[in-house]
């Protein structure tokens, strides 16, 4: 199932004229499938050494150091260690994406990639699911659409296709890369949004 999750994004950004060759990448031990734009290996090699350092982050909740922090933007995660936010969930199944509020008056937003059923929302069982590594194929390409046609990052705002056929706008910063919005931009993937 994570193949074919892989198999539609690298199909998606092919079609959305972001893919011009592939290019193979471990992170973690996991490989993944980039989107090669001009820049060639440079870019790839820089865009991997972001999502290395904001990848624990992203999915885990981690800083740079292994501490616990307010990350964790799958939703298996979050709620694993935030039950109290389920009341406050959103869904967005175009995007597979959910959004919750948090903190002391829950002014607190957080937006979220569905990678499991939400408990309590059954609505989640037939949606699509965000992989690890459709995450970081995700987050990687808006790492690339940010360095342009070279290798300097620029955080920033930055739409991306998904593997359900919507184009999503992804903050990328030194820290994390997550949703911007929960639903779909019209914004061109690989353009700003």
């Amino acid at each position: 199932m994570q193949f074919m999750t892989s198999f539609l994004a690298f199909i998606a950004l092919f079609y959305s004229g972001i893919l011009v060759q592939a290019a193979p990448v471990t992170l973690n031990g996991r490989n993944y499938i980039l989107a090669v734009r001009n820049g060639g290996d440079a870019q790839t090699k820089a865009a991997a050494e972001v999502w290395s350092a904001i990848e624990k982050h992203t999915m885990q909740g981690e800083d740079a150091k292994g501490q616990k922090k307010r990350g964790r933007h799958l939703s298996s995660g979050w709620f694993e260690t935030n039950p109290q936010t389920l009341p406050s969930v959103k869904i967005e199944d175009k995007t597979s994406l959910a959004r919750v509020t948090w903190g002391k008056k829950g002014s607190g937003k957080k937006t979220l990639f569905i990678d499991a059923p939400i408990s309590g929302h059954a609505d989640t069982a037939h949606i699509g699911k965000w992989t690890d590594a459709a995450v970081a194929n995700a987050c990687l390409a808006a790492i690339k659409a940010s360095m342009g046609s070279g290798t300097e990052f620029r955080p920033g705002k930055y739409s991306v296709a998904t593997p359900f056929g919507h184009n999503i706008c992804l903050l990328v910063t030194k820290d994390s890369c997550y949703a911007n919005d929960i639903e779909p931009t019209n914004a061109p993937a690989g353009s700003k949004c």
